[in-house]
């Protein structure tokens, strides 16, 4: 969808690692290689509770990581924080 322009930016990726066709460390390591895209915000919300997940997902320069088991009935509170981040936050247009 990206590479078809069919998002456009300024935009945030709320990722999951746990992908069917690409991993979601995978889906990262590409995105920040691309130019075009390098510089887009993502979170990560996942199942995984790996360290070697957790950091990797860092050194990619993720904006944060959430475990889906640990947000329970505060997930209304990531989609809240998610659209204040949004709504504050200076993205770059291209």
């Amino acid at each position: 969808m990206l590479h078809d322009g069919a998002v456009k930016k300024p935009f945030v990726i709320l990722l999951d690692l746990q992908m069917p066709r690409m991993n979601g460390l995978e889906f990262l390591s590409a995105i920040r290689t691309d130019p075009d895209y390098a510089d887009s915000v993502i979170f990560v919300l996942t199942t995984s509770k790996s360290e070697e997940g957790l950091t990797s997902a860092y050194h990619n320069q993720i904006a944060g990581y959430f475990i889906k088991e640990q947000t329970g009935n505060s997930f209304p509170g990531v989609v809240e924080m998610l659209d204040g981040y949004w709504k504050i936050a200076y993205l770059p247009n291209e």
